[in-house]
């Protein structure tokens, strides 16, 4: 059959390109509009504050088509995005505008698509799509990518998502990075606003073309490549003050009046801060306190534009006063709030009705971003949108971890909400989910604007937790803030597992500390009974002048000042997690085939399946999987069929997930544990058991506190072409100075297969690797390059730099530096950028 013509209309777009400083960006930016499937357009390169070379190289750049077609525009002065934009706009002569970074580069089809998405409704104003990664020297860096952004209804943050559902969608905001828009709508609500110079200024524009009654639509299918930030990455305090000032001015100007002075209440709250900490530092600032310098500077120029900023926000309000904002905001994406379901002791009657809530829940307008349940069978809800995550744990009694515990490691919101046994007893009305989504809504307003701690339900007629209704009154559990809990489990380091109690604690100490503690009245959805109160810090509480002032000072957002005071908290009986590296005399080991063994995984199924069988053949079955976020989908299919347990963290916790989402703590508990990489592959033969071997180890060495399989380097394939950058890398570990004994070295070891002493955290020395015959292969090392497995090139292309070494054709820079310092290559290495 002949091929079908395209018959979408063919209008002249125009596309603006702004260089500031990045004319090799610009000329690989231009070659990418050069290969366009789409000829009907203009290219307008604005070249903020221009150089003699940037001119040379850009005004006689050949575009596609007649040389009519490409207008060169210099500027004398920076303009900034806006100003370059609007600059631009003067020299556009296309119905639809199509910005685009000069650091991006543009997919063929993607013009294309995105008239044909405008085609389908004549009131779109504008399109935007994918931005998958470039890095610095502009190479393609595999599957990740970014999508649209939230802007959050009361803080006016923005952030940008990294996932979609494959299906085109109204949302709050495209990048500016890459976005269409129809003349038209420019000409009903205006262009940038000149005030914002970068940052926001879409976003901004985006909610004066929704109050006028447009579409902003994301669709997936419009590709670019894009480095993210590349203009700004090195110039933090340009980019924290255009970010501070800007959130200021587009809330300023959108914002209901209610949300507004919420949102000027925690923006002051910050700047009062920021204030004591300039005059303190005398307006100098290192670069990791610059933030609060530009949020002084920011105010400075906030205060200079407040009268064009009242002016403004009457003229936008002016256009529809009945529309609002920010209910928009709260029903364009779910909400940063994750909700714990324990089923564990339900019915099969009781998992129908959680099931048929659950969904209702999940397809209301406003809704949770999170829901997780953990049951001892699975608990089905139908498929949601992919911004809505849902996760079953499923415990499968392998080691002695609390619904609480699995709650905590999945979660990744800092507001966790935890759901009573209505949702288990009775089908919910629409009017209970009608309430239901006013509670969501209402608490989520007061979390983000009072930076609350924890809310608790109770009789008492007050609204904040106070003394006497903290040991004397009974109350449920609500919400408490995951943070919170972070910090009380990495100071109480006895705690091997959450239980109510340890949620009735932190509360109990929010309270001493004088942090915010809201009572509600009880939900009939939200609550977990009290549990038993630790008094330790009663003394504290018991002086109510001094517990006012850390209040006040609390309040007032001044942590620095009142953490001095609040160190007092800290209870005596506290060990830290240097316990056992201080520890002359560790007690001995014994090896057992029921010690704990975690795997840190991530999308690599093939050499984890030959790791597992390896432990089965010694008899392991105490196996815990820590899945970082994976999405190959061999692998996907045995984690939700395994016998093993399993932790979905939903992110990417790199090399410290096992460690930092405390699956090590709630799993080992007093025990020694084994920890792994997925891609250690031990030989099927050693002359003993070789975990038995480590034990051993262990006993004779009383200061170290790990022992792992060293990894071979005389049989790697020359198909691999990084394997003169292993053997260079891997033989400084088996130095002479570092030997102990034959075949048994003190080396830095990482994630390698390894036995750890009970309660040690994440670290590289003082560690083991043994020798020959106790070596393992390192799986990457024995890939061809040019031809690797499915599962390893899928791996490669969601891997980050920032962890993973082997996947890519060079070491990263640091490695390299490494390798110079102790003279195993001669290449000179460029410093990474500040």
């Amino acid at each position: 059959m002949p091929k079908s013509e395209d018959t979408t209309p063919q209008p002249l777009v125009s596309i603006v390109v702004l260089n500031w400083h990045g004319t090799e960006d610009t000329l690989r930016c231009v070659s990418s509009v050069n290969e366009l499937d789409y000829a009907n357009i203009q290219l307008v390169v604005v070249d903020n504050e221009f150089s003699s070379d940037s001119r040379e190289k850009l005004e006689t750049i050949a575009v596609k088509g007649s040389k009519s077609n490409y207008s060169y525009v210099p500027l004398v002065a920076n303009a900034g995005f806006t100003g370059g934009e609007i600059e631009g706009l003067k020299h556009c002569s296309g119905d639809y505008i199509l910005i685009l970074n000069n650091d991006a580069t543009i997919e063929p089809g993607a013009v294309r698509q995105m008239l044909r998405t405008f085609a389908t409704d004549t009131m779109i104003a504008a399109v935007g799509g994918r931005s998958y990664l470039l890095d610095d020297n502009g190479n393609k860096m595999g599957i990740a990518h970014y999508t649209h952004q939230r802007v959050d209804p009361v803080s006016a943050e923005v952030t940008t998502y990294s996932q979609d559902d494959g299906s085109l969608r109204d949302v709050s905001n495209v990048s500016g990075a890459c976005v269409m828009i129809r003349r038209q709508a420019i000409k009903q609500c205006g262009y940038f606003d000149s005030d914002f110079f970068a940052y926001f200024e879409e976003t901004d524009l985006f909610s004066r073309f929704r109050r006028q009654g447009w579409r902003v639509v994301f669709d997936p299918k419009v590709i670019i490549w894009h480095k993210m930030g590349a203009s700004t990455r090195n110039k933090k305090y340009m980019y924290n003050y255009l970010m501070l000032k800007n959130q200021f001015f587009f809330a300023y100007k959108n914002f209901d009046t209610k949300y507004l002075k919420l949102y000027k209440k925690t923006y002051f709250r910050h700047v009062r801060r920021s204030f004591l900490v300039y005059l303190k530092s005398r307006g100098k600032f290192d670069k990791d306190n610059i933030i609060h310098k530009a949020r002084v500077h920011a105010l400075v120029k906030i205060a200079a534009s407040y009268l064009s900023l009242r002016k403004a926000r009457r003229e936008v309000f002016k256009s529809n006063p009945n529309f609002s904002l920010n209910d928009h905001l709260f029903t364009d994406n779910p909400l940063p709030m994750s909700v714990f379901v324990d089923a564990t002791g339900c019915t099969k009657a009781q998992l129908k009705i959680l099931s048929h809530n659950l969904e209702g829940i999940a397809s209301s307008p406003i809704k949770p971003s999170e829901i997780i349940v953990v049951s001892k069978i699975k608990v089905p809800i139908k498929e949601t949108e992919r911004l809505l995550r849902y996760t079953n744990v499923i415990d499968k009694g392998l080691f002695s971890m609390s619904p609480l515990d699995f709650f905590f490691m999945t979660s990744n919101n800092d507001c966790l909400l935890f759901s009573g046994s209505s949702l288990l007893q009775r089908r919910l009305t629409d009017g209970e989910l009608k309430v239901h989504q006013s509670y969501l809504k209402s608490l989520y307003t007061r979390w983000t604007s009072s930076e609350v701690f924890a809310v608790v339900g109770s009789t008492a007629g007050r609204t904040r937790l106070n003394l006497t209704t903290l040991l004397k009154d009974a109350y449920d559990i609500q919400a408490l803030r995951k943070s919170a809990l972070t910090n009380h489990i990495a100071e109480q380091t006895h705690i091997s597992t959450i239980s109510n109690n340890t949620l009735t604690d932190v509360i109990g100490r929010c309270v001493a500390q004088g942090l915010p503690v809201h009572l509600t009245p009880t939900s009939d959805i939200y609550a977990l009974q009290r549990g038993d109160l630790d008094l330790t810090y009663e003394p504290i509480l018991s002086k109510p002048i001094l517990w006012r002032i850390k209040q006040t000072l609390t309040d007032l957002h001044l942590w620095s000042i009142s953490s001095k005071i609040l160190k007092k908290l800290t209870r005596e009986n506290s060990h830290n997690n240097e316990a056992a590296d201080t520890n002359p005399v560790a007690p001995d080991l014994e090896y057992s085939s029921s010690i704990p063994v975690i795997i840190n995984s991530r999308d690599r199924y093939e050499p984890l399946m030959q790791l597992i069988q390896w432990l089965e053949k010694l008899g392991h079955s105490r196996i815990l999987l820590v899945d970082n976020d994976s999405t190959y989908p061999p692998l996907v299919d045995f984690f939700n069929s395994t016998q093993y347990q399993v932790i979905s963290l939903g992110r990417n916790g790199m090399h410290k997930a096992p460690w930092e989402s405390m699956a090590v703590r709630f799993a080992a508990k007093d025990e020694p544990y084994i920890l792994s990489d997925p891609d250690i592959l031990p030989s099927e033969q050693y002359p003993k058991n070789p975990i038995e071997y480590f034990c051993d180890l262990l006993n004779t060495y009383n200061d170290i506190n790990k022992v792992g399989f060293g990894l071979r380097i005389d049989d790697l394939p020359d198909s691999y072409l990084q394997k003169q950058d292993v053997i260079n890398w891997e033989s400084r570990y088996w130095s002479k100075d570092l030997k102990l004994q034959p075949n048994i070295y003190k080396a830095s070891l990482d994630t390698t297969f390894a036995l750890y002493r009970p309660h040690t955290w994440w670290f590289l020395d003082p560690s083991i690797r043994t020798g020959a015959p106790y070596f393992a292969q390192h799986e990457p090392w024995y890939q061809s390059s040019k031809e690797p497995t499915d599962d390893f090139a899928y791996y490669r292309m969601r891997a980050s730099r920032d962890v993973s070494t082997w996947g890519f054709d060079s070491l990263p820079k640091h490695h390299m530096r490494a390798l110079k310092k102790e003279g195993f290559v001669n290449e000179i290495i460029d410093e990474e950028d500040e």
